[in-house]
């Protein structure tokens, strides 16, 4: 019984700690190397690789250039972790800046992705996929026509030397200088008719490709991995994409206008015309009574706010001034002014789609996926940080007025006096100027005491292996 028992103890024992090994093992797969400890949050290579892109990295072998870009991440993730301590991620108006950047970043990435990979055409995508990770080795001779093009052909075909044919016959402007040959070639670098031949044709076969450049005798020489095919991959799904892309044939602006048009047919989308150039025509009045008549005197979001009657219907309901009043009062949104019927219906209409392919995107769960995940959290940062950074400045208090009158009277002769004449401005004269040139400077000291703290190796803990190339 007591040998059972040890047997139990001695196997659960044995199962954690493989459960453990194979969690520390996972984690140090999916996050890399630990690199920085600032306090007691620690970031990783993958933590980094968010803020600056892995295969630009692997190419650095500057050290200067890396310590100049981790600092800058150190400086970030810093400026974030003091943020977030202070409670400054839950701010209304952070929050309000937080969320208004997530809303159009998911509009963004709808049509990113969901849009233009709806209209890819068929087996691009799976195309690209395929042969991003590779580049070739190509030569070709360039002509006017296809009988010319088969003559070459046949002469290859014989033995004919092909940087002698290409001399002689090729219309290529660099062919003085490569004799045909075009070098390595990756994905992404020629036009797709050619780029279909260079990436299916087998080593040392002759083809002949019809481009909008003319008649191209090809020959691919050999076959490589390229600098792609060492990318994670969401990276190389993402060039994938990207060069995908190049196979759409029609206009991006034609595609983009049909498809907004049937969403907005499809959320019942339609304008009050009566309600809207009554508004309109209340605007116009209001400038040319204004002082100045104009645009810049008069108030439009509350004029709007408090203008009665229905504008739009969208999916049924039916909005007013007041609503679109406080959409207008988005950061998005500048000086927000319209007194022309065709432009601020173009506007709401802009306003509803944005509307509606943002609920699409959440319920196609755009917001989960890794490319959103990352650049989402890039921008939270990057706001996080400066909102730190304007919190740091705006603790500083205002110069007091006895430091006014010491910086004023210890410059006087240099910066406060007028250079013709000899005549000082005189303190009250320059006392704005002085305030604020001791403001600045205050501001200025306590950045750089923030980031002067970062160098100290009980608050920042690099990992120097990893930084720094051998």
């Amino acid at each position: 019984m007591l040998m059972e028992l040890i047997f139990i103890h001695s196997w659960r024992l044995i199962m954690f700690i493989l459960k453990v090994s194979f969690y520390l093992v996972f984690v140090s797969f999916c996050l890399g190397d630990k690199i920085l400890d600032y306090k007691e949050k620690q970031f990783y290579e993958s933590d980094f690789f968010s803020y600056f892109p892995k295969s630009e990295w692997q190419k650095l072998n500057d050290n200067s250039k890396r310590e100049n870009i981790f600092n800058g991440f150190v400086k970030q993730v810093s400026s974030v972790y003091e943020a977030v301590s202070l409670g400054l991620d839950l701010d209304p108006d952070i929050e309000k800046k937080i969320n208004g950047r997530f809303s159009r970043l998911l509009v963004n990435e709808y049509y990113m992705k969901d849009f233009l990979g709806s209209v890819i055409p068929d087996g691009a995508l799976y195309f690209c996929r395929k042969n991003l990770g590779k580049e070739v080795f190509v030569r070709h001779i360039l002509v006017d026509s296809l009988s010319l093009a088969s003559e070459l052909v046949d002469s290859l075909a014989l033995g004919k030397p092909f940087s002698n044919l290409a001399s002689s016959f090729s219309n290529d402007p660099s062919v003085d200088k490569n004799l045909g040959s075009l070098g390595w070639v990756s994905l992404g670098q020629t036009v797709p008719v050619f780029q279909d031949h260079i990436f299916t044709t087998c080593l040392g076969c002759i083809e002949v490709v019809n481009s909008d450049f003319g008649f191209h005798v090809v020959v691919v020489d050999s076959v490589r991995s390229s600098s792609y095919s060492f990318l994670d991959k969401q990276e190389y799904d993402d060039y994938a994409f990207r060069f995908a892309t190049g196979y759409i044939s029609s206009p991006l602006k034609d595609l983009a206008s049909k498809h907004d048009s049937l969403l907005l047919a499809d959320v019942s989308f339609s304008v009050n015309r009566g309600v809207v150039t009554s508004f309109l025509d209340s605007v116009s009045s209001a400038v040319l009574k204004s002082e100045n008549k104009s645009r810049s005197s008069v108030d439009f979001l509350a004029l709007l706010n408090s203008f009665s009657g229905v504008f739009f219907e969208y999916k049924n309901n039916l909005y007013g001034g007041a609503w679109l009043a406080n959409k207008f009062n988005d950061s998005f949104y500048n000086n927000v002014f319209f007194d022309d019927y065709e432009v601020f219906v173009r506007e709401l209409s802009l306003l509803v789609l944005r509307d509606a392919v943002r609920e699409i995107a959440l319920n196609r769960g755009v917001d989960e996926g890794p490319s959103f995940t990352k650049q989402f959290g890039n921008i939270k940062r990057e706001l996080l940080e400066k909102e730190y950074i304007k919190y740091l400045i705006s603790s500083v208090s205002a110069p007091t007025k006895k430091e006014v009158e010491n910086y004023y009277y210890k410059n006087e002769a240099e910066k406060f006096t007028n250079k013709s004449t000899g005549v000082p401005f005189g303190l009250k004269n320059s006392f704005a100027s002085v305030e604020s040139i001791l403001l600045k400077d205050k501001q200025d000291q306590i950045k750089s005491s923030f980031y002067n703290s970062l160098k100290d190796e009980n608050i920042t803990k690099i990992n120097k292996v990893w930084l720094y190339v051998n």
